[in-house]
């Protein structure tokens, strides 16, 4: 209550008089429960709690990851009751903690952009470089390259002064920074050399992050200063920038990205293709670019102009024709070790969008910055630990390439081979007695078309069979590439080599001449661990197992021949299957197809096991007949009426080689702001 102050009010009431206006009358009784849940979340939280939940931030947590781990702690307490979940002071709400990360990212990544965000870069160099982590910084041009320990370890790869893989994306943070992923092959895949951070994909911006790469401070691509080969897209910015830096390296296009290009030109409409034409321009293309020769790209060439009805195509492949070099196979040899594309890096950048930022925007270039050196790099260190373990996927196709490939050469026999020197063999082809391919151990490499390029080929695994020789392209299957891989992923651990042996052991085990250079690690040579470069693995098959006795033989075929009586005696034979077998039989004409013959005969129709919840396969036919919205596999039809609102929307494929045979765009792999 408030008085009213007048002269006649104070000569009444002393507390006017003494300034005291009011009157407040305090009942102890409460106009709100005080005992409800609703009530309980209005209780303010300490300070400890606010440090507790930073704590839990520190640890890549969100703001619902947070909350929700807070409340299952509580609830692992003796003392604990639904009251407590409803307690503000104990059980923060969702708007208190978004305040407390607020002040945590603001503390921690600082703003988004400005002088602010420059300052919290500076101090992480600080913080990274206790780490072992290298971090340069420039600011205009804003360029940021990060160098973790294992990407240092990297450097010291053999690979890394043969060939490098750049890419470049972006839309990872809120401002579009453009990241560029710079990568080199290893045994369980691809492993990051660097990764740089630009404000936007242009030459300057480049040339200022691959700079600072020089100025890092380590011995950069093997310690050569750089790579023998760059493999990137078409971008003319970071071709220019990788130019500049290192001219000394040649710089190869990408086939696939090449490819995609021309079959987006062929489909624009402002160059006047029509779409019957737009297949065979492409195929033309295509032979320029497969070609096995010089001269034989040449010619394709030469063809394709003469045959062109469209002076806009003319030029168009004249422009690329100035560049043949780079994109055209003729041009290339084995030092490219098969790598054509630069599958790795999209594969990275699919990595970096999935994995590391979960498919979420980075608050600023300072997260980008954390995620690289936390969560990326742990990735690839659990990765390489698992080739390393045999727990990696890369070890089962590596050793069913291996076998497929041994399986293939077994056919060959030593006699169709030719040693000229220590490290160079002549095979005799099994097709033509008068055609040869050149081995060479040294180089990885086969004149065949599989092993032009340093891919391994069945003619150099003929020469391992029956010779013990490794081949520098031998498939990653031995327990010094799992060893190699533990020490790119854990540095100089203290496991011994022995951890990484084969499963089955062989007893005096034959010792294997392989090239001095064929060591992944530039300083593997200097350590005092065993070399197991020249164990022959020990579930590759020897001259033994390879070479089989003529009379077991005998005996199987007979066995064969009797059990096929047998059959026909208990089953019968129809005529159109025995047709189908003899028909099969007379196509045979080389070693080769008969032993694939062995291997393969029944296998789709007749199962080796039996194993539970096998399909039911349908026919293809039966399949073709299906309506729109019914499952084209072999699994059961959805029983009631479709769902309300269901679209039938068929997505473009992914697959350059299926889009050109359908005469078709082809879709683009990572969409907006790659």
């Amino acid at each position: 209550m408030v008085k009213l102050d007048t002269h006649s009010t104070r000569k009444v009431d002393p507390y006017i008089k003494d300034g005291l206006y009011g009157v407040i009358r305090i009942k102890n009784k409460h106009n709100h429960s005080i005992d409800t849940a609703e009530t309980l979340r209005f209780l303010p939280a300490d300070k400890i709690l606010k440090n507790t939940f930073f704590e839990y931030f520190n640890d890549n947590m969100g703001i619902t990851d947070a909350i929700n781990c807070h409340e299952r702690i509580l609830e692992l307490k003796e003392n604990f009751s639904l009251e407590v979940l409803a307690n503000g002071s104990i059980n923060p709400t969702y708007r208190t903690v978004q305040n407390w990360h607020n002040e945590w990212r603001l503390e921690n990544l600082g703003p988004r952009s400005g002088s602010g965000l420059i300052e919290k870069i500076i101090q992480k160099i600080d913080v990274y470089k206790e780490r072992n982590v290298i971090v340069k910084f420039k600011e205009d041009p804003f360029a940021l390259v990060i160098i973790t320990p294992l990407m240092q370890r990297a450097h010291s790869l053999k690979s890394s002064s043969n060939i490098v893989f750049v890419d470049s994306t972006s839309a990872c943070d809120a401002d579009n920074y453009s990241i560029t992923f710079m990568l080199t092959p290893c045994a369980a895949g691809a492993v990051p050399l660097a990764i740089i951070i630009t404000k936007g994909q242009t030459y300057s911006a480049y040339n200022t992050g691959f700079q600072l790469l020089k100025e890092c401070g380590i011995n950069c691509f093997g310690g050569v200063g750089w790579p023998k080969i760059f493999i990137t897209d078409n971008a003319a910015a970071e071709i220019n920038a990788i130019e500049n830096n290192w001219p000394n390296s040649i710089h190869l296009l990408c086939i696939f990205h090449v490819c995609q290009a021309v079959w987006r030109w062929v489909w624009d409409s402002k160059n006047s293709i029509p779409k019957e034409k737009r297949p065979i321009i492409m195929k033309s293309f295509q032979s320029i670019l497969y070609a096995d020769t010089v001269d034989s790209s040449e010619k394709c060439f030469n063809d394709s102009i003469k045959n062109s009805e469209f002076p806009k195509w003319s030029r168009y492949l004249n422009e690329h024709w100035q560049t043949r070099h780079k994109w055209c196979l003729a041009w290339r040899d084995e030092s490219t070790k098969g790598h054509h594309t630069n599958n790795y890096s999209e594969i990275t950048v699919r990595i970096f969008k999935d994995t590391v930022l979960s498919r979420v925007k980075a608050y600023n270039v300072v997260a980008l910055l954390d995620f690289t050196c936390t969560v990326l790099e742990d990735h690839y260190c659990r990765r390489l630990m698992a080739f390393a373990n045999c727990r990696h996927t890369k070890n089962r196709t590596a050793r069913i390439f291996l076998d497929s490939l041994i399986k293939k050469a077994s056919t060959i026999q030593k006699a169709h081979i030719v040693s000229k020197s220590e490290y160079e063999y002549c095979v005799q082809s099994e097709k033509d007695s008068s055609c040869t391919y050149e081995v060479n151990i040294m180089g990885g490499c086969c004149s065949c078309l599989s092993g032009k390029f340093g891919k391994f080929c069945k003619h150099q695994c003929a020469v391992y069979i029956h010779f013990d020789v490794i081949s520098k392209s031998f498939p990653p299957v031995t327990p010094k590439d799992r060893y190699e891989n533990a020490i790119l992923a854990q540095g100089n651990v203290s496991i011994s080599p022995d951890f990484f042996q084969s499963f089955l052991s062989v007893n005096n085990c034959s010792q294997i001449d392989a090239p001095k250079e064929s060591t992944d690690f530039l300083n593997y040579s200097n350590t005092n661990e065993p070399d197991y470069s020249h164990h022959k693995d020990n579930n590759v098959p020897n001259d033994s197992e390879i070479i089989e006795n003529k009379e077991t033989k005998n005996k199987s075929i007979h066995c064969i021949i009797d059990l096929i009586k047998s059959k026909d005696s208990m089953f019968g034979s129809s005529t159109a299957g025995l047709n189908i077998l003899e028909s099969r039989l007379k196509k045979i004409t080389t070693e080769g197809q008969w032993q694939s013959f062995l291997h393969t005969a029944g296998n789709s129709a007749v199962a080796l096991r039996k194993r539970p919840g096998a399909k039911i396969r349908v026919q293809p036919t039966s399949i073709a007949r299906r309506l729109p919205r019914v499952t084209k596999g072999s699994k059961r039809l959805p029983s009631g009426r479709p769902a309300n609102g269901e679209i039938n929307t068929k997505k473009r494929k992914k697959n350059l080689g299926a889009n050109v045979q359908l005469n078709v765009p082809n879709a683009k792999s990572h969409g907006h702001n790659h």
